[in-house]
């Protein structure tokens, strides 16, 4: 099994356990947060017309940030994969430079 070298910066696993128990129970509470004030927005939205287009406009902002969130997250995983697709391009140039300079020794020996 081959072994990765981890980042200096990275977290313990007990560390990561813990963040995760902290974080189950706030998202949670924020969906349950949410379905409550969708409910309520659905309501008052019945009372008020101009209350459910507000609702519905805020509806949309939030979707297009989550899209951009989205771009967001998609470039930055990208830029992270550069360098590997550097560094492996240079192994390969490496590589196949290492094999011809063996290949000639070899022919050399054989010449001989």
């Amino acid at each position: 099994m081959v072994q990765l070298a981890k980042p200096s910066w990275t977290a313990a696993r007990a560390t990561i356990g813990l963040i995760w128990q902290i974080l189950y129970p706030f998202i949670l509470v924020s969906f349950g947060f949410a379905f409550l004030l969708c409910a309520v927005f659905a309501g008052v939205a019945m009372l008020y017309e101009w209350f459910g287009l507000a609702a519905l406009a805020s509806g949309l902002v939030a979707v297009c940030l989550f899209i951009v969130g989205l771009g967001w997250a998609v470039r930055e995983v990208t830029n992270a994969l550069t360098p590997l697709e550097e560094e492996t391009a240079y192994l390969k140039a490496l590589t196949s430079q290492h094999s011809s300079k063996s290949h000639e020794r070899t022919k050399l020996k054989i010449a001989k």
